[in-house]
């Protein structure tokens, strides 16, 4: 008889809280991003190929927006959390006038996009919610993010 070394297999939505911070200056001006630490044991999982990306453009980051702005991010997160959408990976914030947050976030092919933006909209009719999906199925932007490139 033959032993087969196993792994633990991690579902997407039970990869830790864990954060790490990092600034980057880019073209856009400074940058600080928000990365989920542990997502790499789950980068090979196929049913979450489409990367969907929540920007909200404001004019200045003063309390009442980054308030605002947490609820987009705790709003986005029960949607992710219902139906085991997907996992919020990023969050990236402009720190300079002109300034935007962004959350990334890999999610299932079926996932009902143009309702998550319709329903974000609505909530945040105050706020330009503005919203992307697309295919990266080998979670390339999430790779890049994690060595340090945006």
């Amino acid at each position: 008889m033959r032993w087969v070394k196993s792994k633990k297999i991690v579902q997407i939505e039970d990869v830790p809280d864990k954060w790490s911070l990092h600034q980057v200056d880019s073209v856009e001006g400074k940058l600080i991003s928000r990365v989920l630490d542990d997502f790499d044991s789950v980068t090979k999982k196929q049913d979450y190929p489409i990367r969907m990306g929540v920007a909200v453009p404001v004019n200045d980051l003063d309390s009442k927006t980054q308030e605002d702005l947490g609820l987009v991010e705790d709003e986005l997160l029960k949607v992710l959390r219902q139906g085991s959408l997907g996992r919020l990976y990023v969050v990236i914030t402009k720190l300079e006038k002109k300034s935007f947050r962004e959350f990334v976030a890999q999610v299932k092919r079926e996932s009902d996009f143009e309702g998550i933006h319709s329903a974000l909209k609505e909530k945040f009719s105050h706020l330009d919610v503005q919203m992307v999906a697309v295919e990266d199925k080998k979670w390339d932007m999430y790779r890049s993010i994690k060595n340090g490139q945006f």
